[in-house]
């Protein structure tokens, strides 16, 4: 009895969220474009398709920051560069490549994981990682990303510098 209510109670929380999805769904037809309302007319419209071409064209993402390795030595601060030209509205990424898979660090200036040693420095060009009081466990392939369709990226490696033998 206790539990086909709790049941019920989960259910009627669901509800609203799917009320909005079916409000949503209701509105676009099945192609996928939305439909207008009785006050919207084409002819007030205007299409301006040249604009809109040299604006992408304006948006092509260029690395200014080469490929690096940096060496780092144990307890200091990585800094890990990201410069683009003609960002545009994209935004930089940060993954660590290990092994054969890759672990989203930070998008933009949101850094995704919960290590506090880890924070990021962002511009309208550029993006720095940041990793204090490094570790042997830090040191790998990261990958700088841009949001373009396809994504672009750049690789960096982060090595630790060997302390000096005597």
């Amino acid at each position: 009895m206790v539990k086909m209510e709790r049941r019920k109670v989960k259910q009627l929380k669901q509800l609203p969220v799917l009320l909005i999805l079916i409000m949503m769904l209701s509105c676009c037809r099945a192609s996928g474009f939305f439909t207008y309302n009785d006050n919207y007319s084409e002819e007030n419209y205007e299409y301006n398709e040249e604009v809109e071409v040299e604006e992408e064209a304006n948006f092509l993402p260029v690395f200014l920051s080469p490929p690096t390795v940096y060496r780092v030595g144990r307890g200091n601060t990585a800094r890990l560069e990201c410069r683009v030209e003609k960002l545009g509205p994209m935004v930089l990424s940060w993954r660590r490549l290990i092994n054969n898979s890759s672990e989203y660090i930070a998008t933009g200036n949101i850094v995704m994981v919960r290590d506090k040693r880890v924070s990021m420095l962002t511009s309208t060009t550029s993006s720095t990682l940041l990793i204090t009081l490094m570790t042997a466990k830090d040191t790998g392939e990261y990958v700088c990303e841009v949001s373009s369709t396809p994504p672009v990226h750049i690789k960096h490696w982060l090595k630790m510098k060997a302390p000096p033998k005597v």
